[in-house]
């Protein structure tokens, strides 16, 4: 009799985790350091980090792991306010806060901070990793720095002239020519010719759709620009960003504010906006289509998105302001009772 209990035991405990991966669930404060998720990513090893503006997560797959800034200790995350994070095809972990950057020691369980002699603590917004595998740090003001991971340290790249609008990079791409890509705070995209970044030398896309969020790449090499009312494509031909032609439905575009921007393997490109959800242009069409929007129990549809992360099992994770992470499933369970 024991014996058939815990065989059941041990096959509702089974039957629980698969139902568990195939609902939608929402994680709040409770679990996380701060409900203000700035980043998220996924390293090698499979776990899940979310950067906050009060302190950087891990998630495991079952439990949380908090880590904060520490004055007296040197081995803790430089700084409590993540602003981006990005790992390597080394497996590194690079951690971009507003107050520098560091490195995860995964074998000690500590951080590393990278050195910069050059302006000691600038804010660093995103990350780049070249094919001969150069990473290019984007700071805002401070222009370009090369991360070195052996020497832990920062070498600025290129000119960088101080109080200069051009030293503001948010998001970098490297296209198939070696051409620099660059978004800033101005209304427009810049390309560096042969990463030949000095002040004066760059060319402007003006954007028509309000101001560039983010670069995201299709399969062929593609370039999107995600902007605050709609997406661009580079246009290789006629060297032009063009518009693209979405079908937005019953949608106003002009009252959506779209933040940032991914785009998964199956080729689907998710979108983030400031208080109306995410939403989703499936590979093969151009219909903007509303995510999330018959989740029980969570108003997805009036939540403002800072961070996207689809996962190695397709499964997407979204950083909802003020809310907390919510988890969706590539699969939808058979049957569920969850209620948020």
């Amino acid at each position: 009799m024991k014996r058939l209990l815990l065989i059941f035991t041990f096959a509702l405990m089974i039957g629980t985790g698969v139902c568990y991966s195939q609902i939608p669930r929402l994680f709040t404060s409770d679990k996380l350091s701060s409900n203000l998720i700035t980043c998220i990513c996924q390293d090698k090893a499979g776990y899940l980090w979310i950067g906050t503006e009060y302190g950087l997560n891990k998630f495991d797959g079952y439990r949380f792991t908090t880590y904060l800034h520490d004055d007296a200790d040197t081995t803790t995350v430089n700084d409590n306010s993540i602003t981006s994070l990005f790992v390597d095809r080394n497996g590194n972990l690079i951690v971009g806060s507003s107050q520098g950057a560091s490195v995860y020691d995964y074998d000690n369980n500590c951080f590393h901070v990278l050195r910069n002699r050059y302006n000691p603590k600038p804010h660093f917004s995103h990350f780049l990793q070249f094919t001969d595998g150069k990473i290019l740090a984007c700071t805002a003001g401070f222009g370009l720095f090369t991360v070195n991971i052996e020497t832990m340290t920062l070498i600025p790249f290129g000119k960088f002239v101080p109080n200069n609008t051009e030293n503001f990079f948010n998001s970098i791409y490297l296209d198939r020519n070696c051409d620099l890509w660059k978004i800033g705070n101005e209304s427009f995209v810049s390309r560096y010719k042969k990463c030949q970044v000095k002040p004066g030398l760059a060319q402007n896309y003006i954007s028509e759709v309000g101001i560039p969020q983010e670069f995201i790449t299709t399969a062929d090499g593609t370039i999107i620009v995600i902007c605050q009312h709609g997406l661009m494509r580079y246009d290789e031909r006629s060297d032009k960003m063009v518009v693209m032609n979405i079908n937005y439905g019953p949608i106003d575009i002009n009252a959506l504010m779209m933040d940032c921007g991914i785009i998964s393997r199956h080729g689907d490109i998710y979108i983030g906006t400031q208080g109306n959800g995410v939403f989703c242009i499936r590979k093969g069409t151009n219909t903007l289509t509303t995510v999330g929007n018959d989740i029980k129990g969570f108003d997805l549809t009036s939540t403002s998105i800072r961070a996207l992360c689809v996962d190695r099992e397709h499964n997407l994770w979204v950083g909802c302001n003020k809310k907390g992470l919510l988890f969706m499933p590539s699969r939808k369970a058979k049957f569920t009772t969850w209620n948020f």
